[in-house]
């Protein structure tokens, strides 16, 4: 389904390590407003720590959920094409599971294959 979306545009892929932020960028891009916030978690010392994180305000993009558990959130590759909401534009912009990913070795192999 994403080679029939990127076929004949310029395709952006977003790739980098689990909670890197790769699917609020797409937000950000898609023109999402977003709002800084607090999420508090544990350090793998098992520390408690809070950390500053963006989530959208409204109307998220589907698709590109933002996720901030220990849990990885992005398990597939997905398109967004501007032009699907009326904007103009030649390019798409593809989200990728991140690297390190929490669903172990196999998923970042599979993320490689995938791209």
């Amino acid at each position: 389904a994403v080679l029939r979306q990127v076929a004949g545009k310029d395709a952006v892929v977003v790739v980098g390590k689990t909670g890197t932020g790769k699917s609020t960028l797409i937000q950000s891009v898609a023109g999402r407003q977003l709002i800084q916030t607090t999420h508090s978690c544990s350090s793998k010392y098992g520390e408690a720590a809070d950390k500053v994180v963006f989530e959208t305000a409204q109307d998220a993009l589907p698709g590109f959920e933002i996720g901030h558990a220990k849990t990885s959130r992005t398990a597939h590759l997905n398109c967004y094409d501007p032009t699907k909401e009326g904007k103009e534009s030649h390019v798409v912009y593809v989200d990728c599971p991140g690297f390190e990913d929490t669903n172990g070795h196999e998923a970042d192999v599979a993320t490689s294959v995938m791209l």
